[in-house]
């Protein structure tokens, strides 16, 4: 199958698209330096707060689970007056989110992420990137209950007959390496959709470059990024479903 056209959506079913900057701080930043960043967030994102987060891990035995909670830091979090747009910023990384509706890539979500970026780097004197990802998370509602999946998708499990009744719960996880520094997670779960005529669906895909870089480089590689993510969502698509968010050329 030739990979189809990229297409713009009037309604794109994405539910949060969110970029990571991970970039090389020594030492880490304290609480009091990630919270400079305030003052030069506060017009576009007043609504602020600090917190602690930390990693959980368990362990299970044949007696008792055991959690394990380990701080990592102090975290920024600052989102606009609609709560749509938000940055976060931590002793090493900061992450640039958006909510539905998406804006789009040009001039919409990249911009975002390249301003909010070069404030944060100008304001702490960074000189690289060593890891910047990009992810989206999207929530596909089909009209059909029972889900008859290769109605509405390209991928699909090729199992016997037996098990191909509609109405199958669905949870995978894919993961590969799309070039020696750039690799892709790609999750898929059908979930409740609270409706009787609909089914839901997630597609959750990061793409992640660790290619250490400049901030001058930045946007280059945001675009080498982002292109497998426009690919990998068209090809799983048919075009039915394309219709459900309403293509732009329509």
């Amino acid at each position: 199958m030739t990979n189809p056209p990229r297409q713009r959506y009037k309604k794109p079913p994405i539910q949060e698209a969110v970029c990571q900057v991970t970039f090389s701080a020594d030492p880490h930043l304290s609480k009091e330096r990630i919270e400079e960043m305030k003052t030069v967030w506060a017009d576009g994102f007043p609504n602020q707060e600090t917190t602690e987060y930390e990693s959980v891990s368990y362990h299970i035995d044949l007696k008792s689970v055991r959690t394990d909670r380990k701080s990592l830091g102090h975290k920024l979090i600052c989102r606009s007056e609609d709560r749509k747009k938000m940055v976060q910023l931590t002793g090493t990384f900061m992450t640039v989110n958006h909510l539905a509706q998406y804006p789009g890539w040009e001039g919409g979500f990249k911009e975002m992420i390249l301003q909010q970026t070069r404030l944060v780097f100008a304001h702490y004197e960074f000189e690289s990137i060593t890891r910047l990802g990009l992810r989206y998370i999207d929530r596909i509602n089909i009209p059909q209950k029972p889900l008859r999946w290769q109605d509405w998708f390209h991928t699909y499990l090729r199992l016997p007959a037996e098990f191909q009744n509609p109405g199958a719960k669905i949870q995978f996880n894919f993961q590969n390496q799309l070039a020696p520094d750039l690799r892709a997670n790609l999750k898929v779960v059908s979930i409740k959709s609270g409706k009787e005529d609909i089914s839901s669906v997630i597609f959750d895909l990061d793409i992640v470059s660790e290619k250490c870089l400049k901030l001058l480089d930045m946007e280059a590689e945001l675009e080498r990024i982002h292109e497998p993510q426009g690919l990998a969502f068209e090809s799983l698509l048919k075009d039915n479903t394309r219709e459900l968010f309403e293509p732009e050329d329509r």
